[in-house]
């Protein structure tokens, strides 16, 4: 006695063949219910076309959630990384946010300097600041941040200021808005990573 098969494809085929024969043969098989039958293959194969319709749709659902999610993931890493510049000297206000800086287990070298800084006046009180990042491979890991510096020279001259943090970046570049008119600066850029910060850049004048 034939074991009824068990493989999907296989009943799906013994059913093909069962209905041809019974209309092939109705004589032979005098109390088949072929209208029967041939409703429940008829169901089974919609049912079937539904599914594989159903997973293709899935497929695309899926692969779009994912394109979603990292898209997602790439906003949500620029935002920390500019959070991470705006509270570089108080970081415990990254807790506001679900963040706090990486811990890290030794002590590592800061990075090398900021190379080629350029200044341009784009207007009145408006700088535009651009650099190189620091060369070659980088102690301490990736660059974090750039952080500007600046001192002035008081009216009628005389000696410069202290230089003080006056700006932060993630980029190599800056524009300065609502700089003091009339008085003569001097801007330099530290790199800033997990080891600490920079020896300054070059200095450049305006």
């Amino acid at each position: 006695m034939a074991l009824f098969p068990k493989r999907e494809a296989d009943v799906e085929e013994l059913a093909e063949e069962m209905l041809a024969g019974f209309v092939a043969n109705p004589g032979l098989f005098p109390h088949a219910d072929v209208a029967g039958l041939k409703a429940d293959f008829d169901a089974y194969v919609a049912a079937r076309a539904d599914q594989v319709q159903k997973l293709a749709l899935s497929h695309l659902a899926t692969e779009a959630k994912y394109a979603a999610l990292g898209a997602l993931a790439v906003s949500m890493r620029e935002q920390l990384r500019q959070a991470e510049v705006d509270a570089y000297s108080e970081p415990e206000r990254l807790k506001y946010i679900g963040w706090r800086p990486r811990a890290h287990r030794a002590p590592v070298d800061p990075p090398a300097q900021a190379h080629n800084l350029r200044v341009r006046l784009l207007s009145p009180g408006k700088v535009l600041l651009t650099w190189r990042p620091p060369k070659g491979r980088t102690p301490g890991g990736p660059i974090r941040m750039y952080k500007v510096m600046r001192r002035e020279q008081p009216r009628g001259g005389g000696a410069f200021t202290e230089w003080r943090d006056i700006d932060g970046s993630i980029t190599p570049e800056i524009t300065l808005e609502a700089q003091p008119k009339d008085l003569r600066f001097e801007y330099c850029v530290v790199a800033v990573n997990h080891g600490g910060r920079s020896l300054p850049s070059n200095t450049v004048v305006l």
